[in-house]
């Protein structure tokens, strides 16, 4: 493992991917590995909740996720939902 940045020579922080410094890898594998993660986030639930909790404007993410989400959203999943809403809501109904 190396110990130092080789761009700036900053001493390396441990299980750091990028030079706290200069923000250069330092390996290619570690570039490979943050990227991968990034695609793996760019699609998890978990990716999206991490981007909001990182964001400066929590509200305002949330809502660009929630526009995303209903934007990206088959037709035919937002159908399905609409009628097991309809199906709870009729079982209600039914029980009062």
């Amino acid at each position: 493992m190396m110990n130092h940045c080789p761009q700036c020579g900053q001493k390396r922080i441990a299980e750091e991917l990028t030079c706290p410094k200069c923000h250069c890898f330092y390996s290619q594998l570690d570039q490979l590995l943050a990227e991968q993660q990034a695609e793996i986030d760019k699609h998890s639930l978990a990716g999206h909740l991490k981007a909001i909790w990182q964001a400066n404007n929590k509200q305002q993410a949330l809502q660009q996720e929630l526009i995303n989400l209903k934007k990206n959203t088959p037709n035919r999943t937002k159908l399905t939902f609409i009628v097991i809403i309809l199906f709870i809501f009729a079982l209600m109904v039914t029980v009062i």
